[in-house]
């Protein structure tokens, strides 16, 4: 089974962070390598494209909420945008 198959997420939905870019602002939001990123501001994360496009939505300095799994618990992290 894959990492997000066995944690049991509907139809394996969510975004398994494997690396970060140096100042990522996931990273500076507390967020590490395993987690699984399951939506940002309530909008799904199903793959990287989806995430990608909600956040480059975005003004840099913009704080989103990201909801993700770290185990077995869900948990929600505030990140501040930077530019890209």
């Amino acid at each position: 089974a894959s990492p997000l198959e066995s944690l049991g997420l509907p139809g394996g939905g969510g975004l398994y962070v494997t690396r970060f870019a140096t100042e990522s602002p996931a990273r500076r939001a507390g967020l590490k390598e395993g987690d699984v990123i399951l939506s940002v501001d309530g909008l799904p994360t199903p793959s990287r494209g989806p995430l990608l496009r909600t956040i480059w939505a975005k003004k840099a300095g913009t704080v989103v909420a990201l909801e993700f799994v770290r185990g077995t618990q869900r948990m929600i992290a505030n990140a501040q945008l930077i530019e890209r």
